[in-house]
């Protein structure tokens, strides 16, 4: 063999060790990656978990108002000033009436540019409502969307037959969710 080849041998040999070295130090590393990304998702996920249930708590503390409308007794000037301040004391409803037995609103507070028509409707069809009205229990009804925000309708039977209902605004949770890092390529 020439002194050439040996000397382009001896070269290729010193520059195929870092490459071998490399290859088993990813094939060696490939776990743990999976084992980072697995933990990346649990945590997305826990914080998704998270943001609900903070939606959810704040949906039950906006639904502290059915207790003042229990004890106002349908009296209808009690009534509008529980549901002024429900609206007020909350950004998230953006909706709130009290509905008669049959699903016909009584009174109403609204967020004007979410709802500008503010003629009483009939929202028996509402299927929260539909539902409340068959079982006697709470009732949370599909997501809408109204000026652009996703809102969950919510229907809460009253003892002396009346209904509460809400439109609860999601923008929080939106807000929340969007903030969270996504995958991608």
């Amino acid at each position: 063999m020439k002194l050439f080849q040996r000397f382009f041998l001896i070269l290729l040999a010193f520059s195929a060790i870092p490459v071998i070295g490399m290859g088993v130090l990813m094939l060696s590393s490939r776990g743990a990656v999976q084992d980072n990304a697995r933990l990346l998702h649990q945590r997305l996920a826990a914080l998704t978990a998270d943001s609900a249930e903070r939606t959810i708590e704040q949906l039950n503390r906006a639904l502290s108002v059915v207790a003042d409308l229990e004890v106002s007794r349908g009296r209808r000037s009690l009534d509008l000033t529980i549901l002024q301040h429900a609206s007020a004391g909350d950004s998230n409803v953006a909706l709130i009436s009290v509905l008669d037995a049959s699903g016909r609103e009584a009174y109403r507070s609204a967020d004007p540019d979410l709802f500008p028509d503010a003629t009483l409707r009939d929202r028996s069809d509402d299927p929260a409502v539909a539902q409340c009205l068959r079982t006697g229990h709470l009732a949370l009804g599909a997501s809408v969307t109204v000026g652009g925000q996703s809102m969950v309708p919510v229907a809460h039977p009253l003892t002396d037959g009346r209904l509460l209902y809400m439109v609860y605004s999601l923008r929080g949770l939106q807000r929340r969710l969007a903030g969270m890092p996504k995958g991608g390529r």
